[in-house]
């Protein structure tokens, strides 16, 4: 029986029992007594007087730009960097539902061909890319509305092999007979792809049968992806697993992240519990499950639980550990960041909070340079200026001498009134944060 320890550093998050005879240690919280101001004093003490020509750069004063969409009122939910570029799932009224792609020349620039391989009416998921010249993202399907099916629809998208200069897709879909807001996809170096969605693992079948071919040639975009179960089983059927991120440091070390609800699917659940599920050589192994209940979500088995779907994504700083955001699970918004690690068969969870003076935030997506130094989403919902986000800036807090400090988004002491949904990056020195009508790059350590 796996071993489990347990440091709760919030009472909000309850610990789990521990059938295992293994101690289950409860700490304060390290964090309770570091000052931090809500980044709206911060924009107000702080305002820009540099000069005109400073002005005119979009930036903050800790170096957060301010990048040009391709258009006005633009919803951009997900991002993937590479160095000297990054995609970015958009969607608008006027452009639909594409993938943007940036480079330091160009800005951001909107891939062709995507809308018809999309469903008539969707909710879009996550993008990944396992290279600078290939992109996938799922939506989730809600064709069972008209009496079709449900389900998770994957796109992928080549970059052009000269003649060609047109972008080529391929789609297939996943279907199951509930609706799942989740939608994840995500792979490694070892060239394997994966979708989970519909409480189901599937690996993209790459064989010359499945149509599946390695060229990128012009032929590429007939293709239908098809998929392969991978054999994972979900325990609870009743209240069955939405799926909605995959991360990991190679194909020894992969991770699907989602949550269980009661009474509902998609957005409607109650008492939502987080899953992990790892995928070694050795197969698949569920870390974090729960119950779904009425009064709340209840410990599963031998597992640890944690209150609160795992839906603002993941972060892997190193193998066998993932960082994320529970989603909130009281009518205050709070919610933890989590961090779950592996040693052999021992569980190890930890979850800790921003102090009181951030107590308004409901904290979102997470990345860092390391477990030790993390930029976290929080979005705050003031009455007289409507939800906006901030990104808080945590440093050694899994420790005795956690450091918090927002880093700064707003413009010549303007900020933004509109939400954050993601951050990512591949170093101090090229990070990004997506959300409504806004996307900022910090090229700056």
């Amino acid at each position: 029986m796996a071993g489990i320890i347990v440091s709760a550093c919030i009472v909000a998050c309850a610990t789990p029992a521990d059938p295992s005879g293994d101690t289950v240690s409860v700490s304060s919280d390290a964090s309770a007594d570091v000052a931090v101001l809500p980044p709206n004093d911060i924009d107000a003490a702080e305002a820009d007087d540099t000069s005109a020509a400073d002005a005119a750069m979009p930036c903050s004063s800790d170096g957060w730009c301010k990048t040009t969409l391709p258009g006005t009122n633009i919803y951009v939910k997900d991002v993937v960097p590479f160095e000297k570029r990054a995609f970015a799932m958009m969607n608008s009224a006027y452009i639909g539902l594409t993938i943007g792609e940036w480079t330091p020349n160009t800005g951001w620039t909107l891939l062709k061909g995507v809308q018809p391989h999309l469903p008539p009416y969707f909710f879009g998921g996550r993008l990944w890319a396992p290279d600078e010249d290939t992109v996938y993202f799922t939506v989730s399907d809600l064709s069972g509305f008209l009496g079709d099916s449900f389900g998770t629809v994957v796109v992928r998208g080549r970059r052009p092999v000269p003649p060609a200069t047109e972008w080529t897709w391929a789609s297939g879909k996943v279907s199951c007979d509930l609706y799942m807001l989740g939608a994840a996809v995500g792979g490694s170096e070892d060239g394997n792809v994966y979708v989970a969605g519909c409480g189901k693992i599937y690996r993209l079948d790459k064989s010359a049968a499945a149509g599946a071919a390695s060229d990128g040639g012009a032929d590429a975009g007939a293709e239908t992806l098809q998929w392969i179960d991978e054999g994972f089983v979900d325990v609870d059927q009743a209240s069955p697993i939405d799926f909605f991120d995959i991360g990991g440091t190679g194909p020894d070390d992969l991770w699907f992240a989602g949550g269980r609800v009661l009474d509902g699917f998609g957005s409607t659940g109650q008492s939502p519990c987080a899953i992990l599920v790892h995928k070694t050589a050795d197969g698949y192994r569920t870390v974090l499950d729960g119950i779904p209940l009425a009064s709340g979500c209840s410990p599963r088995d031998d597992l640890p639980m944690v209150p609160g779907r795992l839906s603002q994504g993941i972060f892997n700083p190193s193998k066998n550990r993932v960082l994320a955001a529970t989603e909130a699970v009281d009518e205050n918004g709070k919610n933890v960041l989590l961090n779950v690690g592996l040693s052999g068969d021992q569980i190890r969870v930890a979850t800790t909070r921003p102090p009181q003076s951030m107590a308004t935030a409901t904290l979102g997506s997470v990345w860092g340079t390391s477990e030790d130094d993390l930029f976290v989403i929080a979005t705050y919902d003031y009455a007289s200026s409507g939800e906006r986000s901030a990104l808080i800036r945590g440093q050694s807090i899994w420790g005795d001498s956690p450091s918090y400090d927002n880093s700064r988004l707003a413009i010549n002491g303007v900020p933004s009134s509109n939400p954050l949904y993601r951050v990512r990056g591949t170093s101090s020195q090229n990070l990004w944060a997506v959300g409504q009508y806004n996307v900022y790059h910090k090229s700056t350590p």
